[in-house]
């Protein structure tokens, strides 16, 4: 598999984020999770959401302009009516059990 832009998804504790790492640290790509995105940062963290079109902004000013990326995380429930998917073609990756590209840790392409 080249390198590409991949987002992983999958239920929480399913090993999204340990898929996306390795396969970004495998490509030497950066590797971005939704929650930083959805989040305003805050100690403690997880208290104040981004509003939607700075979400939206923010994640095209980083991901669209990179050639090859991998982001974790659900983006599902966002309240975007259209695509809630980073701008630009790229790679859906479920966790699921089949080994991808080498990296180790296990992954189901399901759709681009």
């Amino acid at each position: 598999m080249k390198r590409s832009r991949v987002h992983v998804i999958g239920a929480s504790g399913s090993g999204t984020t340990t898929l996306a790492r390795a396969l970004a640290d495998h490509w030497a790509v950066p590797h971005a999770d939704a929650d930083e995105y959805f989040w305003v940062p805050a100690v403690p963290p997880f208290r104040q959401k981004r509003p939607e079109e700075a979400r939206r902004s923010l994640m095209r000013e980083v991901f669209v302009p990179r050639e090859a990326w991998v982001l974790s995380g659900s983006m599902l429930g966002w309240g975007d009516t259209g695509s809630t998917e980073p701008s630009g073609e790229h790679t859906v990756v479920r966790e699921q059990g089949v080994s991808i590209g080498g990296v180790g840790v296990e992954a189901d392409e399901i759709g681009r």
